[in-house]
C-alpha cells in the first residue's frame, strides 16, 4: 500500500489507457485532456452546483524533486512530525517518486480548486499513451 498523502487515506496505482492517445494526449508536447481523466475516474460532471471540469486543474510538474510529490512538503522534519509510522509512508513515496520520475515523462498533477472540498488527486506521468498515476485524496479544512 502506498501513502495516499499527509491524510490516513491510501493512495492508489491506477492507469488510464485511451484507445485514441492523439485524443487524449493531442500533440504529445501538452497535458492530457482534464476531460478524459475525469470521465476515466467516473466523476460526476456536477457536483452541488459546480461543473468539476471547470474546477480541475492540471498542471506539468518538470522536476520530481522529492519530497514535494505525492502530497508531501519540502520539510523531512514536517513530514514526520506527529507521525509514527510516517518514516515507512515517507520511504514508500520516495521510492514511489524515483520510480515514476525514472520510468515516465510528462509528469503532471490533477487536482481541484478550494471550491471542492474533498477531491481527488492525481500524481502522474505518461508511459507511452497511457496515464501512470498514485490516485490520492485531500480535504480542504
Amino acid at each position: 500500500m502506498l501513502p495516499g498523502s499527509e491524510s490516513d487515506s491510501v493512495g492508489r496505482v491506477v492507469v488510464i489507457s485511451s484507445s485514441d492517445p492523439g485524443g487524449f494526449w493531442g500533440d504529445w508536447q501538452r497535458l492530457p485532456n482534464k476531460g478524459c481523466i475525469l470521465q476515466a475516474l467516473g466523476l460526476k460532471e456536477n457536483v452541488d452546483g459546480r461543473n468539476l471540469l471547470e474546477e480541475a486543474t492540471i498542471v506539468a510538474k518538470e522536476d520530481l524533486a522529492f519530497p514535494s510529490w505525492l502530497g508531501y512538503t519540502l520539510d523531512y522534519d514536517e513530514c514526520l512530525e506527529g507521525k509514527e509510522d510516517a518514516n515507512s509512508d515517507f520511504e514508500k513515496a520516495k521510492a514511489v517518486t524515483q520510480l515514476m520520475a525514472s520510468e515516465l515523462d510528462k509528469h503532471f498533477e490533477l487536482n481541484f480548486t478550494e471550491n471542492i472540498v474533498c477531491a481527488p488527486v492525481l500524481y502522474s506521468g505518461r508511459c507511452g499513451g497511457d496515464v501512470v498515476a498514485v490516485l490520492s485524496m485531500r480535504v480542504w479544512t
